[in-house]
């Protein structure tokens, strides 16, 4: 039997989530060697499943990985029991800014199914993407 999907944590508007165990988070770590430094130096890091990456070796081969696809994943390890998969955003000077994910319960969206929606996450990207590169009137 599936576990139900319940949170203890706020994810509401302006929340904060941690970025070593959320596809977002994943992405500025991958593309951004400073704050992936930063977060290295914090050790230990907070473990919130049995399966969040929690030390700076088990991250980076991950990390390795988003380099590749551009494509971050979470599969459990935020919350138990929620999936997600996000891609980035880059504003007018080619700097990551923000990323496009999509992630809810894994009883409907397994993490094969998130990864189903990269294509249109990616769409998505560029389209913001292209409103970042206009002036404003």
């Amino acid at each position: 039997m599936m576990k139900m999907f319940r949170s203890s944590h706020d994810t509401g508007i302006g929340s904060r989530v941690p970025l070593h165990c959320t596809a977002s988070g994943k992405i500025f770590l991958a593309f951004t060697p400073s704050l992936r430094r930063m977060l290295f130096r914090s050790q230990p890091l907070h473990r919130y499943t049995p399966h969040t990456l929690t030390t700076a070796e088990q991250i980076e081969g991950t990390l390795a990985n988003i380099r590749k696809t551009a494509i971050g994943t979470d599969n459990g390890e935020f919350m138990e029991g929620m999936a997600a998969a996000a891609v980035p955003i880059y504003d007018a000077r080619g700097r990551l800014c923000a990323t496009v994910a999509v992630h809810g319960p894994v009883t409907r969206l397994p993490l094969e199914r998130a990864l189903a929606f990269v294509p249109i996450l990616k769409k998505a990207s560029k389209e913001i993407e292209k409103t970042l590169m206009t002036e404003p009137s």
